[in-house]
């Protein structure tokens, strides 16, 4: 068994910073621009085109990304409050109390885990593929007498964004966005083998073949990889991470997390939704009770590992999914 160092009295601070509740996190760049949401869920959407976007790094063989296609989550406080307390709960499991001495146990402490591997609430998204792309200052459109680029740049990634808005709003059929029920929590990589060297915890919609959410999705991310964008091989799993040890520190990619004790664990148990957990878990999921039912109504391209003024993504722009409004972004 896995045994966890004691957490400081900065848990309840990390309380308020995960749920977004007691401040603004770091200073405002001077190259972001708040816009207001078209869906009246409460926070602002960011956009930012810097003046130079860091080309693709050969690192080991492999491309470095540098973009990726979300579907926001952020944005919707209840989702980002309900996130925070289970992250918080299970942080406080085994370790004293803030301002007492006393020292509250579970039956299983969660081996691996440690604050610095979760995420944020304010950065909750689906992701739709991830992409290298180039840095271009220059205007990507092509004129009457020149070929379809072919440097894959942000404004070109933005530019084929946009060309599938008429296909998706077909889809949606005068939706004005897809809805997104989280019911289900599992880890990467899946199955219950190796229980203590899981990378990823995250929640999800669960089966969502059939539904709007899936169509919309699979559009995006076969028409992105069908034009070179995205090389991902592997079929694309809608998820939104909370707890990820790639972010560990100081490093050590060797510790993972112990999957079995989060799922013995009290706020693990607060969550499922009875039998039908233990029937999925060694398929690498449990159901969960609904975390909530969102509407998306955007689709943005995010910047890979950057932090916006609250520590969001930073976005580049992206199309809506309402009717009324076309779509914003850079120069597109």
């Amino acid at each position: 068994m896995h045994t966890r160092s004691s957490i400081s009295t900065t848990v309840a601070s990390s309380i308020q910073s995960n749920t977004g509740v007691g401040g603004r996190a770091g200073r405002k760049s001077k190259r972001s621009e708040r816009l207001s949401t078209r869906d009246g869920q409460g926070d602002g959407v960011r956009r930012a085109w810097p003046k130079k976007v860091a080309s693709p790094q050969v690192d080991r063989n492999k491309i470095r990304p540098t973009h990726f296609l979300a579907l926001p989550l952020n944005n919707h406080p209840t989702l980002r409050a309900k996130i925070g307390t289970f992250q918080n709960a299970l942080l406080a499991e085994g370790h004293p109390n803030p301002g007492t001495s006393q020292v509250r146990r579970s039956s299983t402490p969660i081996g691996g885990l440690d604050k610095s591997i979760v995420i944020d609430p304010r950065r909750l998204h689906l992701t739709l593929g991830v992409m290298a792309l180039e840095a271009d200052d220059s205007d990507p459109r092509p004129s009457a007498s020149t070929s379809i680029p072919t440097k894959k740049t942000p404004q070109t990634a933005l530019a084929l964004l946009a060309s599938l808005r008429p296909h998706i709003l077909n889809i949606l059929n005068r939706d004005e966005s897809v809805k997104v029920t989280l019911n289900e929590m599992g880890w990467f990589p899946e199955g219950r083998g190796n229980g203590q060297g899981k990378n990823v915890l995250f929640i999800g919609p669960g089966s969502v073949e059939g539904q709007k959410l899936w169509a919309v999705s699979d559009l995006i991310h076969q028409r992105f990889k069908q034009e070179g964008y995205i090389t991902e091989t592997r079929p694309l799993k809608l998820h939104c991470t909370i707890l990820n040890t790639s972010h560990r520190k100081p490093r050590n990619f060797r510790l993972g997390l112990d999957i079995e004790d989060v799922l013995a664990s009290d706020a693990m148990r607060k969550l499922l939704a009875g039998t039908a957990s233990e029937t999925l878990a060694n398929a690498g999921k449990v159901k969960v009770d609904s975390l909530g039912t969102y509407d998306v109504r955007e689709v943005q391209l995010w910047v890979m590992g950057s932090h916006g003024p609250d520590n969001e993504y930073v976005s580049c722009g992206g199309i809506s999914l309402s009717q009324g409004n076309r779509y914003y972004s850079g120069r597109v």
